[in-house]
C-alpha cells in the first residue's frame, strides 16, 4: 500500500478515536485517552493511507514478526468522534473498497472504541521559558 505524500502533521494533531482495527493482542480495549508526542516522528510521512483531516484517519503498517517470519498487518480507522457521521462510514466502506482491503478483516470498536491524542512539543526545539526551567541548585531527594 502506497502511504500518502506531504501530511499536514500539524493538521492531524488532537484527538482520534480508532473506531475499527485489524485484530489486536489487547483482550479488552481501554476507553481513557492516551497521548502521545509526535514531535519528528516519521509515522506520518510512511502510515498514512487517507485523511480528510477533519474526520477521517486510516493508518496502515506491514511489519516482519521475526518470532513467526510472517508480517503482520494493521490497519486501523481513526475518526474524530467516537460515533461517525454516516457520511464518514461511506467514505470508509468505499476507500477500503478501492484499495481491495477486506471490511470482514476488521474489528468494528463502536463504542468501545479507544482514544488518544497526538501532540507535539516545541520545548526541544526552543528554550522553554523561565517558568517552565527546572530549578537549578535543588536536590530533589534531600529536599
Amino acid at each position: 500500500m502506497i502511504p500518502l505524500r506531504n501530511i499536514s502533521k500539524e493538521r492531524l494533531l488532537g484527538v482520534w478515536y480508532a473506531y475499527a482495527t485489524t485484530p489486536l493482542d489487547i483482550l479488552q480495549y481501554q476507553r481513557r485517552c492516551t497521548s502521545y508526542n509526535v514531535m519528528n516522528n516519521p509515522y506520518f510521512n510512511t502510515n498514512i493511507l487517507y485523511t480528510d483531516y477533519n474526520h477521517l484517519c486510516i493508518t496502515y503498517s506491514c511489519l516482519l514478526n521475526k518470532n513467526t517470519g510472517l508480517h503482520d498487518i494493521k490497519l486501523r480507522i481513526l475518526t474524530r468522534t467516537r460515533i461517525p457521521m454516516a457520511k464518514t462510514l461511506r467514505t470508509i466502506s468505499d476507500f477500503l473498497s478501492k484499495i481491495r482491503f477486506p471490511i470482514t478483516d476488521l474489528d468494528w470498536l463502536k463504542t468501545e472504541a479507544f482514544c488518544f491524542e497526538w501532540y507535539q512539543l516545541n520545548f526541544e526545539l526552543y528554550p522553554r521559558p523561565g517558568r517552565f526551567q527546572a530549578p537549578w541548585g535543588i536536590d530533589p531527594i534531600r529536599d
